[in-house]
């Protein structure tokens, strides 16, 4: 019933879409990859302010862990079953956390050596990326918080080189950037992985940059800066 509904709005909600989008006087995004969509679709430049991440909930950890973790919504987009498929060829352990529609595939896909944790609070969420080795991102996002999440405990992050990873992940300092979005490049980093060549410190401090304490300072400043024009 939707989709038959859906075109007979379509042209008066863009039409909406795109006044509403001239009402701002400034308009700030998330990250490089969603300013320029402001620009392509909506023809305004806008200021990039990357969002708050909790960092203080989470205490670094100078040693890798036993496992590999990755997780968050599972849906479709996010490709976890790319992660998955590479673990159950490297017969290597991984954990899961988070729930959703693609959870059955996924269990499918994952060999004796994934685990699936389910939604998990915040607390022991922290504990689970002090306690890996690393974590992998295989999205497209706009910006990405787990991954930050994962920096902040000190431990290096595998990346698809798409969207926000591409801004918050720095390759061979807080992780490895891979270029294809496939279970063989995911693989491939794993096998490939050094943890030698990270330095929990300066992962930590990365994470820093994208703290709660810092967005203030910078949303602060923008407001202050806007009021004063005015």
């Amino acid at each position: 019933i939707v989709k038959n509904l859906i075109p007979h709005f379509l042209h008066r909600l863009r039409m909406w879409d795109r006044l509403a989008a001239e009402r701002p006087d400034t308009l700030v995004t998330n990250s490089e990859m969603s300013r320029r969509r402001i620009e392509r679709y909506y023809g305004r430049e806008a200021l990039v302010m990357y969002p708050p991440v909790d960092v203080r909930d989470f205490t670094r950890t100078d040693a890798p862990g036993t496992y590999w973790l990755t997780g968050g919504r599972l849906v479709g987009y996010k490709r976890f079953d790319l992660t998955v498929r590479a673990f159950a060829k490297l017969h290597l352990p991984l954990k899961v956390f988070g729930t959703g529609p693609e959870l059955p595939r996924l269990k499918v896909l994952a060999g004796p050596g994934t685990e699936f944790l389910g939604r998990v609070p915040d607390e022991d969420k922290a504990r689970l990326y002090a306690g890996s080795i690393g974590f992998i991102h295989p999205q497209v996002e706009d910006f990405g918080i787990t991954a930050v999440e994962a920096m902040a405990a000190g431990r290096p992050v595998i990346a698809f080189g798409e969207g926000g990873a591409r801004e918050t992940v720095k390759d061979g300092i807080t992780g490895q950037v891979i270029e294809a979005q496939t279970w063989e490049d995911i693989g491939d980093a794993v096998i490939r992985f050094d943890p030698a060549a990270y330095d929990p410190v300066a992962i930590r401090a990365h994470a820093e940059t994208f703290s709660k304490d810092r967005f203030k300072e910078k949303f602060g400043a923008l407001i202050e800066s806007l009021l004063i024009k005015r």
